[in-house]
């Protein structure tokens, strides 16, 4: 029998609407019934949030969802200031920890 995991994809970038046909697009191609939702498929949108709440969402999302591979796209946007060393290393310490 075959496992599956729980994939969190957090998009900092898209909207909601954008991110809700991000997860229809991964249940069709896993050939998941795309008439519920899956539980093993967590998509986020923080877009309108700033990049502390950012931050936090996803420490949220991954402390309450256990997911098994946490993706995001726009890391980024986590940062006020990338070019920051002080808050870089504060993100990348955060994501270890994640």
């Amino acid at each position: 029998s075959q496992k599956v995991g729980k994939l969190s994809l957090i998009d900092t970038e898209q909207g909601t609407v954008r991110a809700q046909k991000i997860a229809h697009r991964i249940n069709l191609i896993c050939l998941n019934d795309v008439t519920f939702n899956n539980d093993n498929l967590i998509v986020l949108s923080v877009r309108e949030l700033n990049s502390k709440d950012r931050l936090g969402v996803i420490q949220e999302a991954v402390a309450s969802e256990h997911p098994d591979l946490v993706i995001i796209d726009g890391i980024r946007d986590l940062l006020s200031d990338f070019n920051s060393i002080e808050e870089s290393n504060s993100v990348v310490n955060e994501m270890m920890k994640i």
